[in-house]
Order: structure tokens, then C-alpha cells, then sequence
């Protein structure tokens, strides 16, 4: 989906819409992974903000699939697991201070997230 397809999804464009493109974009980016059909990716959200509408455009992980996970930490935090290779990315936003730009960080997370999942009734098939 094209950023103008996610504004029009979400209701309006906002700062956490588009860090939440960034993050997810980056996220999977990283993983070389295609939007999911299916269940292909799991997604692991930390917050309830509007970052997430722009995760499940991105990612093609909805609720109603039961490829997303919520986990209320508060934290501005993706985690997207591809079951395919087994790997997983964790995208965050560091703020230098209150008026700066975010900065989109993602790292390796595999086991993390596998050890998370194994703990929900989504685990590995």
C-alpha cells in the first residue's frame, strides 16, 4: 500500500501514522519479506497508537488473522516475525530530544520474538 492508501485507512495523516510507516517499512525491509496473505508474519505490537494502523497496512497482519499480538507496554515498539525463515526484526523510534525527528533502529530479534510466541497460543506450526 502506498502511504496515501494508509491516510486514507487511518482517517488522517499524523506524526505516529508516519513513524509507524517508517518503523514497519524498515522492519520488514530488513526481514525481505512481502506482505502477508495469510499468516506468513506475526506481528507484535507495544502500543495502541496510530502507528498500528500503518503496521497492519504495511505488514498485512490484522487482528482478525491473529497475526498481530498486542502487548500493552506502552512502547512506541514492532516486532514482525517471517515463519517462512524463521527470523525477526524489532523496529523502535529514538527521539534525540522533544523536537527532534524519529529515528527508525531495527535489529535481529529472532529468538526473542520466538520465545514470545511460543508463549501465545499463536506459536510455531
Amino acid at each position: 500500500m502506498t502511504y496515501e492508501e494508509i491516510i486514507q485507512f487511518h482517517g488522517q495523516e499524523c506524526p505516529g501514522l508516519a513513524m509507524g510507516y517508517r518503523m514497519a517499512a524498515a522492519a520488514m525491509e530488513n526481514l525481505e519479506s512481502f506482505r502477508a496473505e495469510d499468516e506468513e508474519l506475526v506481528a507484535l505490537v507495544e502500543n495502541d497508537a496510530c502507528g498500528v494502523d500503518a503496521l497492519q497496512c504495511v505488514t498485512g497482519c490484522t487482528f482478525g488473522k491473529g497475526n498481530l499480538l498486542f502487548r500493552d507496554y506502552g512502547k512506541h515498539v514492532f516486532t514482525l516475525y517471517a515463519r517462512s525463515s524463521r527470523s525477526g526484526e524489532r523496529a523502535f523510534a529514538i527521539f534525540a530530544d522533544l523536537c527532534s525527528t524519529a529515528f527508525c533502529v531495527v535489529y535481529h530479534m529472532a529468538e526473542r520474538l520466538i520465545t514470545v510466541l511460543r508463549s501465545t497460543t499463536f506459536g510455531e506450526r
